[in-house]
């Protein structure tokens, strides 16, 4: 993923920082102090720069924010890419400033006031909205995978008809019935009352594990261990991310999904409606690979 630094002359210290904390874990960073060779064109340059980014940060102060500064015109091919900066464009307040000098396209969006160096805040923001990003990607293509899965099962399984209410009784006994695991293998429901699972996430990776409810409940996500690999691995240890995982619980039925970081022994739970759903975990790409096992199961039982 590309990121853009918009910055003023005058904090290009600060820029200089945030640029290394995203190389450091992987970005691809535009910083004008490092990105644009000697000669050319350089209107053409920072255009076509925007042009590819995918992310844009722009740093707020009294330098970068003043009237005639180019910092507005990068912003100005900004907002000719995304006409609203919503997940593209973060605003980061490096100095104080009056509100009514920040361009009103800056404030549609919730402002990055860090309380320190502005690096850690700034990785912050972007991995987590590349983890949404990925997300909705990897959300359409699983719903259109788990359908076709299920078209292919009930076309192709053998013993499809009625059940005794024996069968009924086993197979719901915790109301929650798997139909897969994608990318790790089948999954076999477990005794009441949940699913369990052992993962393996590469930095980055990301895994889905489809169920369906026969009634209403609350679902509950709990990650019972996780254990980082830190064996081979290049990044920087400590960075954000590195303690937990991204975890997003969606219903077929029902938007939105919940989403959230997600330590070990930290229990997610929403309210689902009947039907299919599904439970994804992202391995942030600034982690090492990660040994996960995750319980799903109904949050009235009173064990994990």
């Amino acid at each position: 993923m590309e990121v853009f630094i918009c910055h003023a002359s005058e904090d290009k210290r600060v820029a200089a920082s945030i640029a290394l904390a995203l190389r450091g874990v992987g970005f691809t960073v535009f910083f004008d102090e490092t990105d644009l060779p000697q000669g050319g064109e350089y209107h053409s340059r920072i255009l076509a720069a925007v042009a590819s980014a995918d992310r844009f940060v722009f740093l707020i102060s009294r330098h970068s924010t003043a009237p005639g500064r180019y910092t507005l015109s990068e912003l100005d091919f900004a907002k000719a890419k995304w006409p609203h900066p919503k997940d593209r464009v973060f605003p980061v307040v490096v100095s104080a400033v009056d509100h009514s000098t920040i361009d009103p396209y800056l404030l549609a969006v919730s402002l990055v006031e860090p309380k320190g160096p502005p690096a850690p805040y700034v990785l912050d923001v972007v991995m987590k909205s590349q983890a949404r990003s990925l997300w909705r990607t990897f959300a359409a293509v699983a719903g259109i995978v788990v359908l076709l899965s299920v078209a292919v099962y009930f076309l192709t399984a053998p013993g499809i008809g009625p059940k005794s209410a024996a069968d009924n009784a086993s197979s719901r006994r915790d109301g929650i019935s798997n139909i897969g695991l994608d990318n790790v293998g089948p999954l076999s429901a477990l005794p009441a009352p949940g699913i369990e699972r052992t993962l393996t996430l590469e930095s980055g990776e990301t895994a889905s594990i489809p169920f369906s409810l026969d009634t209403p409940r609350d679902v509950e996500v709990v990650i019972k261990s996780l254990t980082p690999d830190w064996g081979g691995f290049t990044g920087q240890r400590g960075a954000p991310g590195q303690d937990g995982v991204y975890v997003r619980i969606c219903s077929s039925a029902e938007a939105p999904c919940r989403e959230g970081q997600l330590g070990a022994m930290e229990p997610f739970s929403r309210s689902m409606p009947a039907g299919s759903g599904h439970v994804a975990l992202f391995n942030f790409g600034s982690s090492p690979k990660m040994s996960i096992v995750v319980k799903i199961r109904n949050v009235t039982a009173n064990d994990i």
